[in-house]
């Protein structure tokens, strides 16, 4: 357990520390977040913690302006729908978005 919430740790310190260092050479995209979500949803059970980190990546990936129909497919495998409302701040429908790219959202963040 205590080896899964590490790998999760790493990944989302990653997006919040290091990314910023590299940014000029390495651009993260909505697919990005989408798989650090995905991470989170497989390895991490259900949580406060859980849903704290998939909020994190939810606004770091706002923030840039990245959330696509692949993250919101897995964003939605971490957080309720009611959740995802309150933090988008509307109502929104998750479908499709098995694959990565796709459509981008407007959301406010």
């Amino acid at each position: 357990r205590e080896e899964r919430l590490g790998v999760i740790t790493f990944a989302v310190d990653i997006l919040e520390r290091y990314l910023p260092l590299v940014k000029d050479r390495i651009t993260p995209n909505a697919n990005t977040y989408g798989s650090v979500l995905m991470t989170i949803a497989n390895v991490m059970e259900d949580t406060p913690s859980r849903k704290d980190m998939a909020e994190t990546v939810f606004y770091k990936a706002c923030g840039d302006g990245l959330i696509s129909g692949f993250f919101m497919k897995q964003l939605s495998q971490v957080l309720s729908l009611e959740e995802i409302n309150e933090l988008v701040g509307q109502d929104v429908e998750v479908t499709g978005g098995d694959k990565a790219g796709g459509d981008y959202f407007e959301v406010s963040c």
